[in-house]
Parts: C-alpha cells; sequence; structure tokens
C-alpha cells in the first residue's frame, strides 16, 4: 500500500484512529483500507498515534521535530480548543494532517479524499485540505454529529451547527452507517439530499472468529465484551435478572452475567448500583480493563449468549452497537435490551434470523421477565443467522458500495 502502484488510482483516508489502536472507531477505516484496491484505489492513510508502529502506506501525525511554522499552528489549534470547547476535539492534530495530507496529494496525484468521523478534527482536516486543492471528498460520518445523543456539552455560539453545515455543503458526499441517521440528515439538509447515503459498519470476513463447541459449564455465561460509556446502560437486563433472581423464578446459579472491557460504573446511575450488587452477590464477574483484540474474540466466541447493550440514555434510534456483526459471526443466542422496537439494532436482529430476544427500555415488567425466561429456558444452543444477510455486511460488500461513490467522483 503504497501509494505507487500504475494500475491503482491513489486516494487519501483520514483516520484519527487507526489499527493497530484497539478502538472501535480504527477498524472502518482498516476495513476499507483493506479492500479497496481490490476495486481500483491505493489508500494512503493519515492518522493519529505517532508512537504506534509505521506501516507501509500509513502516515501517522504529528510527526517528530515540525517545522516552526506547523508548530505554531499546532498550538493555536491547542488554544483554541482549551479556551473555546468543553472537551477535546483533537484540533492540535489538524494542521499536522492537513499538511501530511497535501504533501501526500501532490506526491501521488491523490484523486479523491475519504475522513472518517469522529473525531471532527478529520472532517475539519479534510475541510482545510479540500479548500486548498480542490480534491473530491467523502466524509464519513461514523457517528451523528450535532445529533450525537452523547454530546451532552455543546461548543459556544453554535459553531457545531456551523460546523456541520460546511461540511455538509463543501463535502462531494457525505456517508451515514444507518438509514435512521441517513434519513435524519435528509430532512436537515434536503438541498444536498442526492450526496447523501449509507454504508453500514460491518466486519471483515479475513478476521473470523473461531469456533467452539457449546461449553459444558454448569452456570451458562450472558458474556459482553467491550466498553460500556456515556448513556449506554445494561439497565433493562438488570433490572429482570433482579426480579427472577429475587422472585425465586430462576436460580442465581442457572446463569452468571460476564463483562469485560472498561465501564463507566463509578458514576451514580441506577444500573452501576444494580450491577455493584450482582458482583456482591456472585450474580455478574467484571473485568473492567481493555484487553487484546485475540483474547476479546476468544471471549466472546466460547460465550453461552451474547449480550447487546443498544441504550444510549436518550432514546435515540439512529446508530446502532458496530459488535452486533460480531455477533452474526459467533452463532450464540443475543441477549439485547434495546430503546425501542425501531432501532437500528432490532430491526437487524429482526431480519437476520439469529435466535434472539430484545428487552426493551420502559415496557411492562411482567413482559420483560417473560421474554427472559423464555431466551434462556432452552438452555445454551448453537444459533446460525441467513448467511445472504449477513453476507451483506462483509468488508468486501461495502467496500464495494464506498468505491462506486469514488468512481463517481473521480469520473465527474
Amino acid at each position: 500500500m503504497d501509494g505507487r502502484s500504475p494500475d491503482l488510482l491513489p486516494v487519501i483516508i483520514l483516520a484519527f484512529y487507526y489499527p493497530p489502536e484497539n478502538t472501535s472507531g480504527a477498524f472502518r477505516p482498516r476495513r476499507f483500507a483493506r479492500y479497496l484496491p481490490e476495486f481500483g484505489f491505493r489508500p494512503l492513510v493519515v492518522c493519529g498515534r505517532p508512537d504506534l508502529a509505521p506501516a507501509p502506506g500509513v502516515v501517522r501525525v504529528p510527526q517528530p521535530d515540525p517545522p516552526a511554522w506547523l508548530h505554531r499552528r499546532e498550538r493555536l489549534a491547542w488554544w483554541i480548543q482549551r479556551v473555546a470547547l468543553p472537551f477535546s476535539e483533537e484540533f492540535p492534530w489538524i494542521p499536522h494532517a492537513v499538511e501530511a495530507a497535501t504533501a501526500l496529494i501532490k506526491q501521488h496525484g491523490c484523486v479523491a479524499m475519504i475522513s472518517t468521523h469522529p473525531p471532527i478534527a478529520t472532517h475539519l482536516a479534510a475541510l482545510l485540505v479540500k479548500r486548498n486543492t480542490g480534491i473530491p471528498w467523502i466524509a464519513d460520518f461514523r457517528d451523528p454529529f450535532t445529533d450525537n445523543p452523547f454530546r451532552t456539552r455543546h461548543w459556544p455560539l453554535g459553531a457545531e451547527r456551523w460546523a456541520e453545515r460546511r461540511i455538509v455543503e463543501k463535502a462531494d458526499a457525505l456517508v451515514a452507517n444507518t438509514t435512521p441517521a441517513e434519513q435524519l440528515w435528509k430532512r436537515k439538509y434536503p438541498r444536498h439530499a442526492a450526496k447523501i447515503s449509507t454504508i453500514w459498519n460491518g466486519f471483515d470476513p479475513d478476521d473470523s472468529y473461531p469456533s467452539y463447541s457449546l461449553s459444558l459449564r454448569s452456570r451458562p455465561e450472558i458474556v459482553h465484551v467491550g466498553n460500556i460509556y456515556g448513556g449506554r446502560s445494561p439497565a433493562p437486563i438488570l433490572r429482570s435478572l433482579d426480579r427472577l433472581f429475587n422472585g425465586g423464578h430462576l436460580s442465581p446459579d442457572a446463569v452468571v452475567l460476564r463483562f469485560v472491557g472498561p465501564m463507566e460504573d463509578d458514576k451514580p446511575s441506577e444500573w452501576a448500583t444494580l450491577l455493584h450488587r450482582f458482583e456482591e452477590k456472585g450474580w455478574a464477574v467484571c473485568r473492567k480493563s481493555l484487553v487484546p483484540v485475540s483474547d476479546a474474540r476468544e471471549i466472546t466466541a466460547r460465550a453461552d449468549y451474547l449480550l447487546l447493550i443498544d441504550m444510549n440514555g436518550a432514546g435515540g434510534t439512529l446508530q446502532l452497537p458496530a459488535k452486533i456483526f460480531d455477533y452474526f459471526q459467533v452463532h450464540r443466542p443475543v441477549l439485547a435490551c434495546s430503546e425501542g422496537e425501531s432501532s437500528p439494532a432490532t430491526d437487524l436482529l429482526r431480519r437476520s434470523g439469529l435466535d434472539h430476544t430484545v428487552i426493551y427500555e420502559g415496557e411492562p415488567t411482567e413482559r420483560s421477565d417473560e421474554k427472559l425466561m423464555a431466551f434462556l429456558r432452552p438452555g445454551p444452543r448453537e444459533s446460525y443467522p441467513d448467511p445472504a444477510f449477513v453476507d451483506s455486511f462483509s468488508a468486501p460488500r461495502l467496500t464495494a458500495q464506498l468505491a462506486t461513490l469514488l468512481h463517481g467522483l473521480v469520473r465527474r
């Protein structure tokens, strides 16, 4: 991936997060970069974390000993973020990314640029590169920006809305990662509806999960591997299990919850209080730290049941947890909790053919408990979703959609 092949058209990918960094936001741009050559494009990635090992075709910034003028711009960006913004948006990265992307465009004759958010620094950097070079630009939104339910603090003087409008106006194509998010953007920006589309998150078939037979545990495990942050909450599941255990309807020895990954359970909340009580009683086991990707896959693949947390605390139904696409590959029943029946996660589970149950926030307690009991009653079992449905979310299929957008921009 060096950008020099005469048979491939070089394109820039601006992605603050990129493997080997083990965050969920790193994997979408990596999947695109891995498969774009199959569709005629050679990706050149500009990303963060210069402390990580270099790789062909990947430029990590800021690079050591930047020129004085670039360092001054970094300090200005830091000052703006420090004084004017309520939290970090990685602004100091912007001038380094603009300089690196502009240099790659000149060196390799790049034909297009893709930026992926969050953080918003990637799109703001792309906005400046677009202004400087005129290169065709696809703005990819892994999460909503101004409509993100996790953004409880906002930039002053309506600057967020201004930034979003500028991105929508100047980008040549805008990509959401769920249909509801695409529909919202089209309602907000009807003049630009023709350039807004959806490319879902998905999975890489080359990174398949190990396959294991059903466990012989005397106490089956409901497993969640990953961060629990912001408004995400397993509260509906915890409440229902609490009622079933305490009411004698389900033995605490019948099942145990296992959480692996950082969680914001140190903040006052109903679910944190419940989870601490579950830990004390031995109803839940928590390992509250990041684990290597290989370990996360191993733990997930050995689960008896998989827990999907589709809750954001704001009642929103724009996004869905990316791990749902991992669950399609593990072949275990999925127990989900969700804000409502119209959420993307609920819709995908329904269409997948996978054995699942969804406990909804606010539904009658009797109904929640009945559904959970019915889900657990058959015991651990294998479950296989519809292969054609799962394949529609494979990285080659999704990258083909991105390549179609790129070819359309290049031909214009």
